[in-house]
């Protein structure tokens, strides 16, 4: 089994993903939602549902012209909505944060502007 998560990214880093996968060691150049550069947790805000995405989208908006929507397919089963336990996640402000890269080959650009 598998659970299915969303990432959302400034439509910048794109290429990085779509290359290296999702890792915030490579965010040393990167902009993040917030609008910083580099990573803020060392780990990955996924989003538990479309839903948590839109507002994560919305959030990003006013400082990024264009946002991408990312399908992550983690190999690990777990339910979202629970804390997940022996996961390399951490629950940060209520948002998960996976601890791990994420290769390029579990994730689908869901959403780029058009």
């Amino acid at each position: 089994m598998a659970t299915v998560l969303f990432h959302v990214s400034p439509s910048a880093n794109r290429e990085s993903i779509r290359r290296f996968g999702l890792d915030w060691r490579r965010m040393g150049t990167e902009h993040n939602i917030p609008g910083a550069i580099g990573a803020e947790q060392a780990g990955i805000f996924l989003s538990r549902d479309r839903e948590e995405a839109r507002w994560f989208v919305a959030m990003g908006r006013h400082l990024h012209g264009e946002l991408d929507v990312w399908e992550v397919t983690l190999a690990h089963d777990f339910d979202a909505e629970d804390r997940p336990l022996d996961m390399p996640c951490r629950i940060i402000d209520g948002f998960l944060c996976w601890t791990q890269p994420i290769e390029p080959t579990r994730i689908r650009l869901l959403r780029s502007p058009s």
